[in-house]
């Protein structure tokens, strides 16, 4: 059976050949239209997971801030009353040895928490992944 008749000098297509052509481009429109919504799903998730991080980061930060000088405060009054018993120097050496040894395992703590973070859409990769 042929694709096209000849009527009168004009092509005419069969009415299957058009249905199969409409089901073509229709296929590609919701092809493209699923993958749009999930790019826009998996940049609303990390829209979401780096709002929430920020606002963690600025609370990490001012509290930083306040911490910082309630230590300040202590070093000083820790070196002054250490200093009566083994001079200013050392009494400072041991002090900023201790601060140290504290930093570096809060740190370690620190790093440890963003590492278990993830930026990842998890939900668009389950979406995807069922499919």
């Amino acid at each position: 059976m042929p694709d096209t008749i000849v009527k009168d000098r004009e092509e005419v297509r069969f009415e299957r050949e058009e249905s199969f052509a409409e089901l073509l481009t229709r296929l590609a429109n919701e092809s493209a239209a699923l993958v749009r919504d999930q790019i826009d799903l998996a940049k609303q998730e990390i829209a979401e997971k780096l709002k929430a991080w920020r606002a963690a980061f600025i609370a990490i930060a001012a509290a930083s801030m306040i911490g910082l000088l309630a230590l300040m405060s202590l070093c000083a009054a820790a070196i002054a009353e250490l200093a009566k018993v083994i001079g200013p120097s050392v009494s400072a050496l041991v002090i900023g040895v201790a601060l140290g040894i504290i930093s570096a395992m809060v740190l370690m703590g620190a790093l440890q928490s963003l590492k278990r973070a993830s930026l990842r859409p998890e939900q668009t990769i389950r979406t995807l992944n069922a499919r």
